[in-house]
């Protein structure tokens, strides 16, 4: 079993724990919570991870930030990035065979979905995070959107993204079972392949997803 290392465990979690109950964020993490657990846990641990390393990293100490003005952005932005699940037919996410084309598109479309669903939701830069988070990812190849990738809504999204991908290889999908079985090189590497942003960013989740 996977397990998590944080630099302050307690601070993190607080802090996503108290942006979670916020009743903006409840609306759509309760019904996820509901719909497949599994997704809403793959969320917390995500927020957790890439608050971890936003708030800890060396992109927070190199460009000195504000962790009052971007440090919801990033807990929004991972609370919500995969709301747009709902909309994914519970037989394809608990499926426990390799996906076939179509299922795999249709696992794609929630980044669609989530557009839809987060349209009113302030502040807009947290939105930009989710969405932006599925824009660095080689293996699934969604489009960019240029206007909305600039300064530290890309940092952001980046950090998400890279947490995502890692989440997803240490805490593994029913349709990805044989994941399980990978060492941590060859989730690293793996990582790397799929991870179009910053490589820094790869390597500063790969400090803290363990793997016994």
């Amino acid at each position: 079993m996977s397990i998590i290392k944080f630099t302050n465990e307690t601070i993190i979690k607080a802090f996503c724990s108290a942006l979670s109950k916020d009743e903006k964020v409840k609306k759509f993490l309760t019904p996820l919570q509901n719909y497949h657990p599994p997704t809403y846990e793959h969320t917390l641990r995500v927020c957790e991870v890439a608050t971890d390393i936003f708030v800890y990293g060396p992109i927070n100490s190199a460009t000195q930030t504000s962790s009052e003005t971007y440090v919801p952005w990033i807990i929004y932005g991972a609370l919500l990035h995969d709301v747009g699940k709902l909309k994914v037919p519970l037989d394809i996410l608990d499926k426990k065979e390799k996906l076939e084309e179509v299922e795999i598109n249709v696992i794609k479309s929630h980044a669609y979905y989530l557009r839809e669903l987060l349209a009113d939701f302030k502040p807009q830069e947290a939105v930009d995070v989710a969405l932006g988070s599925h824009e660095w990812n080689n293996h699934h190849s969604y489009p960019r959107n240029e206007a909305r990738q600039n300064g530290i809504i890309t940092e952001l999204s980046q950090i998400l993204a890279a947490a995502d991908i890692a989440d997803s290889l240490f805490f593994p999908r029913p349709y990805n079972v044989n994941y399980r079985t990978y060492t941590k090189e060859k989730i690293a590497k793996i990582i790397k392949k799929d991870f179009k942003g910053k490589q820094e960013h790869v390597d500063e989740v790969l400090l803290r997803y363990q793997k016994p």
